[in-house]
């Protein structure tokens, strides 16, 4: 509730077993103000559920999802990903999110990261970008295509020009684009998976989008406006877009993201949307200075320090929580 009325955008990564067990719960989190459930959800396979987290969960995990969908609150399934162990599943994970995409927000696999909780064998982490990508061709029977995922930093030109309408504000996706790659899967009327840049061609969309923030703060709004319109109209599948969602509504739907970009400002293409991606994490056996210099994940230490994620989880977890452990710390406000 603190960081809500903050003005924070509010997530809470967990196993969900809480939730499940208490459903009141949901309804406290939502009423403090909870934005998304980051939720561990590794297969629909009880067998990998056993394997990996020691017991069966499929049960509390849909249970979970049925009090989010009730009290509204949008979901992010977060399966950790083990060559041998549920690679299998990635296309069946697919699947159940795009059938409840009404609440479902997001999929994002994390390939595992040894960096203490797990007995080091790289060969279960031997993922790579284009290797996932092309996991997800398999696996969707080529509905989304390896050549649909992006690297993160692809939104850094259109959150440039977002900002240009934000009293407060998002911080820019400037991470290296060996972090993680991402598309936007739009859930047709007849269940099909179609890649936003199936509806919009997204190199040309986003070639405009880029000129544009290089002198944006030299344009009036109006001006922008107008560029991002002329930039949809040339950019735009008409056939697909008019099928799917039609025009209307697609083009109110381009201004209303880079004007007030939140998933309520998707309208009705809200609930038949969900965001696709990896990222994987580095440990010791991928670790890479260029990548930690463009970090944008942070851990906040109780005495203010800033330090990117992966170094945290590598080099100074184990000295500060042995420094703060079973210690009052006195926060600075």
């Amino acid at each position: 509730r603190f960081a809500h009325d903050l003005g924070f955008l509010t997530i809470l990564a967990t196993n969900g077993l809480k939730i499940a067990q208490n459903p009141d719960l949901a309804a406290k989190l939502k009423k403090s103000g909870l934005n998304i459930v980051y939720l561990q959800f590794d297969g629909l396979d009880e067998g990998i559920n056993e394997k990996l987290r020691g017991r069966k969960l499929i049960d509390e995990k849909l249970k979970v999802i049925q009090l989010c969908r009730k009290y509204d609150i949008e979901i992010i399934l977060v399966p950790t990903l083990i060559r041998g162990m549920n690679d299998d599943q990635i296309g069946e994970i697919v699947r159940f999110v795009a059938k409840n995409s009404d609440i479902i927000r997001g999929l994002v696999f994390q390939p595992i990261a040894f960096t203490g909780r797990a007995s080091d064998n790289p060969h279960m982490n031997d993922w790579i970008y284009h290797t996932f990508a092309e996991e997800i061709e398999k696996s969707t029977s080529g509905e989304i295509r390896a050549t649909d995922l992006f690297p993160l930093s692809i939104m850094t030109p259109p959150i440039i020009v977002m900002r240009r309408f934000m009293k407060k504000p998002w911080p820019l996706f400037s991470c290296s684009p060996h972090c993680g790659i991402v598309n936007w899967i739009y859930v047709s009327k007849d269940g099909h998976l179609v890649p936003i840049n199936r509806l919009l061609d997204f190199e040309k969309f986003f070639g405009i989008l880029l000129k544009l923030s290089e002198s944006i703060e030299s344009k009036g709004r109006i001006q922008i406006l107008l560029t991002l319109f002329i930039a949809a109209l040339k950019s735009l599948n008409w056939s697909l877009v008019h099928k799917e969602i039609g025009l209307l509504n697609f083009f109110k739907t381009v201004l209303r993201m880079h004007i007030s970009p939140t998933y309520k400002s998707l309208g009705t293409i809200r609930r038949r949307i969900f965001l696709l991606g990896s990222m994987a994490f580095m440990d010791r056996y991928s670790f890479d200075l260029n990548r930690l210099r463009r970090c944008v994940i942070h851990y906040v230490t109780p005495d203010l320090g800033i330090i990117p994620f992966c170094a945290y989880n590598n080099i100074y977890r184990p000295r500060i929580e042995a420094k703060y452990s079973e210690k009052e710390i006195a926060l600075k406000v």
